[in-house]
């Protein structure tokens, strides 16, 4: 299994970009975060496909690549791209969703 010691800043941002792209629908607790960012990586093919990435089992990217991700994504909240909550039952983290700003930005890149 490919495993990355370290990722560079521009991975973790392709990484958290696509995420932002898809919307970081995050259901759960960190481990759920962490699986799709593990998840987007291999789709990204930053590293390699495992059965395991999809329930947070495997552990392929360190804390390090984690939190790297974790900071871009942190930023897309800060510039207002991402906000807290899905919906009227769940107003707040760990529930994320994609900003009419966010989607903006999405579509100015493309």
């Amino acid at each position: 299994m490919k495993r990355l010691n370290k990722i560079g800043a521009e991975e973790a941002k392709k990484i958290a970009f696509y995420l932002l792209k898809k919307g970081i629908r995050v259901y759960g607790d960190a481990n759920s975060l962490y699986a799709i960012t593990q998840r987007a990586a291999a789709e990204l093919g930053i590293i390699e496909e495992n059965n395991g990435i999809d329930m947070g089992l495997t552990l392929i990217l360190t804390k390090e690549d984690y939190l790297k991700v974790s900071d871009v994504i942190w930023d897309y909240f800060l510039k207002g791209y991402l906000a807290p909550g899905m919906d009227h039952y769940n107003g707040w983290f760990p529930h994320t969703h994609l900003t009419e700003k966010g989607k903006e930005y999405i579509k100015s890149l493309e």
